[in-house]
């Protein structure tokens, strides 16, 4: 299944860039999408949530190889 991360374009979603410090910081993100942007499709939310974990996994990596 692909993504169209046009769907979120012109919301103002920060994604790209974004990184974690923990699973926290993840949740602490999309609760604050979730209280500004209320009316959010679900394939919005489906794009949201996959970018946002492909960086939080990315972060995980970086994070391990920098040990």
């Amino acid at each position: 299944m692909g993504i169209n991360s046009n769907c979120i374009s012109g919301l103002g979603i920060a994604i790209d860039g974004v990184t974690y410090d923990n699973p926290n910081d993840l949740i602490n993100y999309l609760n604050r999408i979730n209280n500004r942007h209320t009316n959010l499709t679900s394939e919005q939310w489906r794009t949201i949530l996959v970018l946002a974990i492909e960086n939080l996994a990315i972060g995980f990596n970086e994070e391990r190889n920098g040990n």
